[in-house]
C-alpha cells in the first residue's frame, strides 16, 4: 500500500513537473514570435499560409509590434493567378492584446498609409 502511495505522488510530481515545462516552453514561443525578427518572420508565413487560398495569396511583410498592442506592418501584397492585384502599405493596428483572453479583437484605431488597386482579381467559378 506504501508503495502505491508513493508511485502516486511520484506520478504527480512528474505530471505536475510536464505541465510547467510545457507552460515555459509556450511562453517562450511566444516571445520569440513577438519580439524577434525571425520569430515575425516565422508568424508572417504561417499567418500568410494560413488565410492564402489556392486561388488568392496573401503575403506581408514581418508585424511589428504583435503583442504589444500597436501592430505595424510595412506592406500586405493580394495577389491571384496573373499576380498582384492590390498593395496596402504602412498598417497601423492600435490594439487591445488583452481583449483575447476573452475572445474580442478590440482595436481603437486601424488605418493605412495607402491602399493601391493594382487591377480587379481574377473571378472564380463558383
Amino acid at each position: 500500500m506504501t508503495f502505491m502511495i508513493g508511485l502516486l505522488r511520484w506520478i504527480l510530481k512528474a505530471a505536475i513537473a510536464a505541465v510547467g515545462i510545457l507552460f515555459v516552453m509556450a511562453i517562450g514561443v511566444i516571445l520569440f514570435v513577438a519580439f524577434t525578427p525571425v520569430g515575425g518572420n516565422v508568424a508572417a508565413s504561417r499567418i500568410s499560409a494560413l488565410i492564402s487560398t489556392p486561388d488568392r495569396r496573401v503575403t506581408f511583410s514581418r508585424p511589428e509590434g504583435l503583442l504589444s498592442g500597436d501592430l505595424r506592418v510595412a506592406s500586405l501584397t493580394l495577389s491571384d493567378a496573373r499576380g498582384a492585384y492590390a498593395q496596402i502599405d504602412g498598417i497601423k493596428v492600435d490594439w487591445s492584446p488583452t481583449a483575447l483572453v476573452q475572445g474580442i479583437f478590440q482595436a481603437d484605431r486601424i488605418s493605412a498609409d495607402s491602399v493601391n488597386f493594382i487591377r480587379p482579381p481574377i473571378r472564380q467559378p463558383r
